[in-house]
């Protein structure tokens, strides 16, 4: 059996993705493949290059007191208002200049072509420039040139990106939506809420459409934490433990279904 992970974006909602890994982890879940779009990539890099899950949360931790200043500066560019350069340095002291076909687990990093508007699926190369175009938000940071494309955060096309494992048949996909929960009962109160909240409804719903398919071509199983009410645009440490702390619960409620489709190996 192919097992494939499929980790989304979401900004600071990403912190989610170590609660939901610190779980699986426990239990034994192994995946042959792992796909990630933005956060998504952030966290699905260091799974697929073998980076031990408590050293992934105790990064997060300490660069949650520094909010984005950890991990970006301003940019000084008509490109974007901030630059992903210490963002860089962080992920080479995790797993080094490994390319992405060298690492352990096969990694597909999620990214759009500005140029062309095509989802394009990063299998090789330089792993830390692959992960950072997979996270630069347009208008945000600024996007990465690779050859003759213009890459910039994936989540525009495909949030959940679900469509290389099902290319390399993976039998079973385990998806984690960090947009599965709207509430509806908000009043934006600024300019910058009702941006977010905007974009909140546009990733739940994309995300749900491109699943339905591809729930049909595969056993798919989505985890989905209940983050409404994190803030995706700012970074603090509270925030970030609470996030971890809804992927752990939501890993659990699904722990069943993972058993019942063999994909647990406890000991």
């Amino acid at each position: 059996m192919r097992v494939g992970l499929a980790l989304g974006g979401g900004a600071s909602r990403g912190f989610a993705h170590i609660g939901v890994l610190e779980v699986l982890e426990r239990e034994g879940f192994r995946a042959d493949m792992v796909a990630g779009t933005s956060a998504g990539a952030m966290v699905g890099s260091c799974y697929a290059a073998g980076v031990p899950v408590a050293r992934l949360k105790d990064v997060a931790m300490r660069l949650s007191h520094g909010g984005w200043l950890s991990l970006s500066m301003p940019a000084l560019s008509r490109q974007a208002l901030l630059d992903l350069r210490r963002a860089r340095g962080l992920f080479l002291d995790l797993f080094g200049k490994k390319k992405i076909e060298e690492l352990p687990v096969r990694f597909f990093a999620g990214v759009c072509d500005l140029k062309t508007g095509e989802e394009i699926y990063l299998t090789r190369g330089d792993l830390v420039r692959a992960v950072l175009a997979s996270a630069a938000v347009p208008g945000v940071f600024r996007p990465t040139r690779w050859g003759e494309h213009l890459l910039a955060d994936g989540s525009v096309l495909a949030n959940v990106p679900v469509r290389p494992l099902l290319e390399y048949e993976a039998d079973t996909i385990v998806a984690v939506d960090l947009f599965g929960h709207y509430r509806h009962d908000r009043y934006p109160a600024t300019l910058l809420e009702a941006g977010t909240y905007s974009l909140e409804l546009m990733l739940g719903r994309m995300t749900h459409d491109q699943l339905q398919p591809a729930a049909e071509r595969c056993n798919l199983i989505v985890i989905s934490p209940d983050l409404h009410d994190i803030n995706m645009a700012a970074i603090d440490p509270k925030g970030a433990a609470t996030a971890i702390e809804r992927g752990q619960m939501a890993a659990e409620l699904t722990l069943d279904r993972l058993a019942a489709a063999g994909l647990l190996h406890r000991t």
